[in-house]
């Protein structure tokens, strides 16, 4: 069975958890319109990336619980123009914080939620309430079998041996970051970088970054690569959307 993918690489606003469920709403009505199955978006953008100050009374009103209004408003996005959905957003669990990824399907119902394992995200001196995943696992969409990594997830050598075990199992993995790369910076060479690293997995990456207005943040951009190959671009540069069936 083959579906559509829409990768998002669209603005997000930092703390404006309203704007960027708009934007949700506007892409996943763009989704609905074009056949697609499965709309993507980059890491953290319910909230954005920097919206998180690490300091905790701040914190713990900008994570959402996963019974919140947003997670329910986004589920109700899904469910009104039947695609499914993959947000990042900053998590809330009994005052634990997490980076999350959340998938929901055409229906509403979440399938997964996994929490980015890698350290990265978070400032150095943070404390125990900041905390990681401890596992990789599947999940299916559209009978599709799936997987995700969150942005340096893959950069960390001590973890390959788990996603080897989870690439094993899919046959595609989602791998949603927040990277603030110029656009120059990022042809000349870190995007190279970037598709040998994916090219260690047998399943097909889909990669997805952040748009952030400001001149030195995200920059976007989207692909797919399988093997080393790129099957798809979205060059970063402006918000854009790649659409791609797999």
């Amino acid at each position: 069975m083959s579906i559509r993918i829409q990768l998002s690489a669209v603005t997000c606003v930092y703390d404006d958890i309203e704007a960027n469920l708009a934007t949700i709403e506007r892409e996943a009505e763009f989704a609905g319109e074009s056949n697609v199955d499965l709309v993507l978006f980059g890491e953290a953008f319910l909230q954005g990336f920097e919206s998180m100050t690490f300091n905790y009374l701040h914190d713990a009103d900008v994570t959402l619980g996963m019974g919140s209004v947003p997670i329910a408003h986004l589920r109700n996005i899904a469910r009104l123009y039947e695609v499914g959905l993959g947000v990042g957003f900053y998590e809330n669990d009994h005052g634990a914080f997490y980076s999350s990824y959340l998938l929901i399907d055409k229906y509403g119902e979440i399938l997964h939620r996994y929490r980015r394992v890698s350290e990265g995200w978070k400032m150095p001196d943070a404390n125990a309430d900041y905390r990681e995943g401890q596992d990789f696992f599947p999940f299916a969409f559209e009978n599709v079998k799936m997987g995700v990594l969150i942005c340096g997830d893959l950069w960390e050598d001590h973890l390959l041996e788990a996603i080897a075990d989870l690439d094993a199992e899919v046959e595609c993995i989602l791998w949603p970051v927040h990277t603030d790369y110029s656009v120059v910076d990022w042809e000349r060479g870190i995007r190279s970088e970037y598709v040998e690293r994916a090219s260690i997995l047998g399943a097909h990456v889909f990669f997805i970054n952040n748009y952030v207005q400001r001149e030195d943040l995200a920059k976007g951009g989207a692909y797919v690569w399988h093997h080393g190959r790129e099957l798809a671009a979205l060059p970063p540069g402006s918000p854009g959307r790649l659409l791609f069936d797999y």
